[in-house]
């Protein structure tokens, strides 16, 4: 079994880079495949939140500090997605080396899939993402300046020694509006494919609120998921028509 360690990166906040990190992440879980989501945004991490992990002993912090055995800072969620939190307190901000990639194949050997979630930008901590994974993928708002700033951060990748390959990009918060770029204008101008577009809705935030991942908490949001892991991960999948959701209904009403 090929583990595959892909790091997921956007070029600024706000993005929606974790949410598209955790609902990834759980869409290739609930085909089976063995998944850890991680959290390398040391700085200002969010997976806690998302997952409601607010008040772990124990995260990635201090396995780096060397208190801990990696196991006790690996928690299971209830739908079998593994999740390394990094801690909430600026307290814990540790000095981290360059790579963690030695930390990912000495510990996770047993995941199919390892998704990153990366801090912003290229800074030092962005760094310690792409240097740790083999592959990497932009989120970013289907607007002029998002993909310039993708495509200007693709080419500095590409002159690292020591690169990821970049599949490509998932649009993010998109409206469908007439100032937005299309997804054939975002591929034809920064050279990379778009995986797929996750609409805008407030079913993320009220998830959130409720400390519930919005994969489990809205239907459609949870298909669009599916979709982009079937795309990036090559996993069978049909998507249901009206005729099998008819059918379901009436075997339901039946019984």
């Amino acid at each position: 079994m090929r583990m595959r360690v892909i790091s997921i990166l956007s070029t600024k906040g706000g993005v929606g880079k974790t949410t598209i990190a955790s609902n990834l992440a759980l869409a290739l879980r609930s085909f089976g495949r063995q998944t850890v989501l991680l959290d390398f945004n040391f700085t200002t991490p969010h997976i806690s939140l998302y997952f409601n992990l607010l008040h772990v002993n124990k995260t990635l912090n201090n396995f780096l500090r060397n208190e801990c055995s990696f196991n006790e800072v690996v928690y299971r969620h209830s739908s079998g997605l593994a999740i390394v939190p990094t801690s909430l307190s600026l307290n814990d901000v540790v000095s981290i080396d360059s790579s963690l990639k030695n930390v990912i194949e000495d510990n996770l050997k047993d995941f199919e899939f390892v998704i990153i979630d990366s801090a912003p930008g290229l800074g030092r901590e962005a760094m310690i993402s792409l240097n740790s994974c083999q592959e990497a993928i932009f989120v970013a708002t289907p607007d002029f300046v998002s993909i310039f700033d993708v495509v200007k951060t693709y080419r500095l990748i590409n002159s690292l020694p020591e690169k990821p390959v970049v599949l490509g990009i998932i649009l993010n918060r998109v409206k469908r509006k007439s100032y937005e770029m299309r997804k054939e204008e975002v591929e034809r101008y920064s050279g990379l494919t778009v995986f797929g577009e996750i609409r805008e809705s407030e079913a993320f935030l009220r998830s959130l609120s409720q400390r519930i991942p919005a994969f489990f908490y809205d239907k459609n949001i949870s298909e669009a998921f599916k979709l982009l892991a079937v795309k990036i991960a090559g996993i069978p999948y049909e998507k249901e028509g009206i005729a099998e959701k008819i059918l379901k209904v009436l075997r339901l009403k039946k019984w």
